[in-house]
């Protein structure tokens, strides 16, 4: 096996077929809360993120990024920051929802060109987010982290054909450095990508990305605690609710899982019936033969096998 993803000192392996095999890294362990981003209160903020390259010694001002949280422009400062000092040509940052469902909530390429958020947008309405090795990991999880953790994923690795085909090989990628963690439990990420023609991450850059997870991660979170609310998170299909109630249930047959799928969306029998054009008798005949299969006999059993949210303890 030729890595996973590390969190603290433990290397979580990449298990499921047909997913990736990124390259592990330590995950910092900056506590998130001593930073105080947003307050610059606590010694243990530095002024300045600082890394070397090519021996001389590069920094990215923190004052300019704190001021500019909850603004429009926090995410390109952040992004021109990050990619001056490890030669990133896009960012995306995608939250997951509770049923770890993807919303690109910002994507900067460089160049002002809008690759990294037409990737992003493939990734969530192809469905590919259900075969990207980062977001199985949280499915398998629970996962116990005191910070960020970080992943490293370059396209040679990829085993999943679509995933490689779709992402990596359509929009010219290289390599994936991400980020995960935890906001009010609900998972976000930030990934930075290389282009094709700059090659992979460089060592320098992985360790200044990696040491400086803690604080990123505060920034971000605390920008999106801050950013104005916005309504335009996509809504969620059938489909997508049929791919969380097959992977939690694979032995259902097709129907059954179609009909389980809108029960968690809270349709009525009735309205599964209409929109499948079939009784009501009928979903209701086949709803309790699912239930049966699954070996549960309620809606709020159904929403626990397939919803609940995996989180760190």
């Amino acid at each position: 096996m030729r890595g996973g993803l590390r969190i603290g000192g433990t290397e979580l392996p990449l298990a499921a077929p047909m997913i990736a095999q990124g390259k592990p890294i330590s995950a910092c362990g900056i506590d998130n809360n001593a930073a105080r981003i947003g307050e610059c209160e606590s010694p243990l903020l530095p002024s300045i993120f600082e890394t070397s390259a090519g021996g001389a010694s590069q920094t990215l001002a923190l004052q300019p990024l704190i001021a500019a949280l909850g603004t429009n422009e926090f995410v390109g400062l952040l992004f021109g920051g990050l990619a001056a000092l490890t030669g990133a040509a896009h960012m995306s940052i995608i939250g997951f929802d509770d049923y770890l469902m993807p919303t690109v909530i910002a994507a900067e390429s460089r160049g002002g060109i809008e690759l990294a958020r037409h990737a992003g947008n493939v990734y969530r309405s192809s469905l590919l987010y259900t075969r990207d090795p980062t977001r199985l990991c949280i499915v398998q999880g629970p996962m116990v982290t005191d910070g960020p953790i970080i992943g490293r994923l370059h396209a040679s690795d990829i085993l999943d054909r679509a995933y490689r085909d779709k992402i990596y090989d359509h929009y010219g990628l290289v390599e994936r450095l991400s980020l995960l963690d935890q906001m009010d439990g609900r998972w976000y990420v930030v990934n930075l990508y290389r282009a094709v023609p700059d090659g992979s991450f460089d060592d320098n850059s992985v360790e200044f990305f990696s040491a400086h997870s803690g604080i990123i991660s505060a920034l971000v979170a605390k920008h999106l605690v801050l950013r104005p609310p916005t309504s335009n998170s996509p809504i969620k299909s059938p489909v997508e609710f049929e791919i969380l109630v097959r992977g939690a249930a694979p032995i259902l047959t097709p129907r059954q899982v179609q009909i389980c799928a809108r029960a968690l969306m809270g349709m009525t029998n009735t309205g599964i019936g209409l929109d499948l054009g079939i009784q009501t008798s009928t979903v209701s005949t086949i709803r309790k033969r699912a239930y049966a299969a699954m070996g549960i006999s309620s809606l709020n059993e159904l929403f626990a096998r397939c919803l609940v949210r995996p989180s760190v303890h």
